[in-house]
């Protein structure tokens, strides 16, 4: 039997916990610019209000000391649409309404045992009133309804932006939305299958004017360069102050957006490529990416970053300039990662690993999309996938053979990035050339050069490709259908 919190029994002095049972909830939260739907299963209850239930026999005994405590902890209580058939019950807390908690939300009744599902009780009440807190103090978007049919609202995004549904099995993630690890599952030798399912749902912005679907790289040290595979670069420590990066990298759907507002106010540049819209963008050159964050900051009303004069008073929207480094507004807009903001970004906060994951020094299919053992001559014991060539998922015959950003959902750094290793090259800020050997602060690279630093490795390209340490380079008007980006932005927008 699940026990009332702490909070209210010891509150108000009341021996309540046993006479209870737990009904199921889903709390509209608003973190990271996300409104979250928790929700758990329970079979056996017909209807439900939310919160706790009394069993029936002290239902009229004790159901007013529990509205008075839940009352004067200002949870505020709406109703939502149930599923129906007995099946599962879902009950709403949301911010936006609050409602008088009244006898009639503690009329659910229990026609059979309850029994939890997996993983059902691991958010109490107590849980939901600091999500309330959370909602209460952050922005929308909301998480409205969640009817039986399916069909989810959210409300109190910008007009005209772009949101990403994200699920996950249980309400500390990780985040997805893709069906990663559902869509072929072998049963058992005893014709069974156990997997973990969809069970949470957040909604997230993406071109909101907040940072929704951005992870915030903290201020500090770390060490650049390769320590594990020889000397592809001088290892050196670098001073990095914070910024913010998108979790994902930039997606059809996304660059489509911005592209369209661009063109329609003083940009040009080309369309870039994408084999589906949630996949990421590829084969736009570095300027085009280049002009295309600048579109961003000022399709959201933001101050651009880059422009084509020493006074920075022209915005760069036009042509194939060579942007000088005392042209750009550092501390304003979206703009290209430095290489150095790069790497800190793709080590996750951990120090001398091969990759942007720190729990092994390996690399498989199972963790990252690239062209496994690139060629029999140039194989590398660290590549653990079998047999050698494209990620098997996503080589259709069709290239070119990008996956869904994100796919690779458990494989997340320790900042929350996704596709750090892998999936398509992306293009870096600097002009290409030997590290400086020196501890240096926030370094934006060479002043002139003939290349542009790329990162991350891609599809088509093999595992040594997809080291946190690996430099590869491209002609600023080069493309490739392995070539993309993801933008950073400066804190305190």
């Amino acid at each position: 039997m699940r026990r009332i919190p702490d909070i209210i029994s010891k509150q108000y002095n009341m021996k309540l916990t046993k006479h209870l049972i737990p009904l199921t909830t889903r709390a509209a939260l608003s973190t990271s610019g996300c409104a979250n739907s928790n929700f758990r299963s329970v079979q056996g209850l017909e209807e439900g209000g939310g919160g706790f239930d009394l069993l029936p026999q002290h239902r009229n005994k004790h159901h007013k000391y529990i509205e008075y405590a839940m009352k004067t902890l200002k949870l505020p209580l709406t109703r939502a649409a149930l599923i129906t058939g007995g099946r599962a019950n879902i009950n709403s807390l949301s911010v936006m309404k609050p409602t008088r908690l009244i006898r009639r939300s503690f009329l659910a009744k229990a026609t059979t045992a309850t029994h939890f599902l997996s993983r059902t009780m691991s958010l109490g009440l107590g849980a939901l009133v600091l999500g309330v807190t959370v909602a209460a103090q952050a922005a929308a978007p909301i998480i409205t309804s969640f009817s039986g049919n399916g069909v989810l609202v959210c409300r109190d995004l910008a007009a005209g932006s772009v949101a990403a549904v994200e699920w996950a099995s249980s309400a500390t993630g990780p985040w997805t939305n893709n069906w990663a690890g559902l869509e072929a599952v072998t049963a058992d030798t005893n014709g069974k299958i156990q997997v973990s399912v969809p069970m949470f749902y957040r909604v997230c912005s993406i071109t909101n004017s907040d940072i929704s679907g951005m992870a915030l790289i903290p201020a500090g040290p770390f060490v650049m360069g390769d320590s594990v595979d020889g000397p592809s670069s001088a290892l050196h420590t670098n001073q990095i102050s914070a910024f913010y990066m998108d979790r994902f990298e930039v997606t059809k759907a996304l660059w489509g957006v911005v592209y369209q507002w661009a063109i329609t106010n003083g940009y040009t540049f080309n369309e870039a490529l994408g084999k589906a819209p949630n996949h990421p963008a590829y084969s736009m050159t570095w300027y085009d990416a280049v002009k295309w964050c600048n579109a961003r900051s000022e399709q959201q009303g933001r101050v651009p970053a880059y422009y084509i004069n020493t006074a920075q008073t022209l915005v760069y929207r036009t042509g194939q300039v060579d942007v000088q480094t005392n042209w750009v507004k550092w501390s304003s807009g979206y703009r290209l990662p430095t290489e150095a903001e790069w790497e800190k970004a793709a080590r996750g906060g951990a120090s001398g690993q091969r990759f942007p994951w720190s729990e092994t020094d390996r690399i498989s299919h199972s963790q990252a999309h690239y062209d496994a053992n690139y060629n029999a001559s140039f194989g590398y014991s660290y590549d653990l996938s079998y047999p050698a060539g494209y990620h098997p998922t996503f080589n259709d015959g069709i290239p070119p053979y990008t996956s869904p950003v994100g796919y690779f959902v458990a494989n997340a750094n320790g900042y929350g990035l996704y596709d750090m290793a892998g999936n398509v090259n992306e293009w870096c800020w600097d002009w290409y050339d030997s590290y400086s050997n020196g501890s240096q602060t926030d370094p934006h690279g060479p002043a002139s050069g003939s290349y542009r630093v790329i990162r991350g490795g891609g599809w088509n390209g093999g595992a040594f490709d997809c080291r946190a340490a690996y430099r590869g380079h491209s002609y600023p008007a080069g493309r490739s259908a392995d070539l993309g980006f993801r933008s950073v932005l400066p804190p305190g927008h």
